[in-house]
């Protein structure tokens, strides 16, 4: 477990910025919702001061509760960082997967974002958190691709930081998340954020 501020974090001069893969790196309400609400511009996000956060809500149901972003081209061999600011509400744990395509069962992890602390990670990736601004937490997973294949990034609400893969349990519409500013980079860290449309 590591927790900490990097210094390309809060972008550094001189460092060129990273590309970030994914689409839709800010607006929610575009990513596939699967048992989960999202409304688009609830809050400021962290980086840029706009309105631009969104909240996560779970259904009720014995379901995965998840919100996952357009698949991305992954190359065999190449490490991937996946990052995102959340923000606790009411629900403290969210888990982050690199789909399986790509990555195979055990590119995932937990994170406490109510206490900013790495829960259970899956044995191919590593997991950060690091503070931002305002109660916020930028949670990153990083994982090495085993496959060229096209695969998905998802952001899957968790009931606990030992929450296993994509597991189902019980949501409520009570159990809140917020979250700004994806990024899916090439590289062993979560650099600068860079929006995408």
């Amino acid at each position: 477990m590591r927790i900490g501020l990097s210094l390309s974090t809060c972008g550094v001069r001189g460092a060129s910025p990273p590309i970030n893969l994914l689409q839709s790196s800010q607006a929610f309400d575009q990513w596939t919702a699967s048992a989960v609400t999202v409304t688009q511009g609830v809050a400021n996000d962290p980086v840029r001061g706009s309105l631009t956060a969104a909240r996560i809500a779970e259904t009720t149901g014995l379901v995965g509760h998840q919100l996952g972003a357009a698949s991305i081209s992954f190359t065999s061999g190449n490490t991937y960082t996946f990052s995102i600011y959340c923000k606790y509400e009411t629900a403290q744990f969210i888990q982050m997967l690199l789909g399986s395509g790509a990555f195979g069962a055990n590119a995932w992890g937990n994170f406490d974002i109510q206490n900013g602390v790495v829960g259970t990670i899956g044995s191919s990736a590593t997991g950060v958190v690091s503070a931002a601004p305002g109660g916020w937490y930028r949670i990153s997973l990083t994982a090495t691709a085993t496959a060229s294949a096209s695969s998905g990034s998802a952001i899957f609400c968790a009931n606990s930081g030992t929450m296993t893969r994509a597991q189902s349990y019980t949501g409520s519409a009570s159990n809140t998340r917020l979250v700004a500013d994806a990024q899916v980079e090439i590289g062993a860290t979560a650099n600068q954020y860079v929006p995408t449309a």
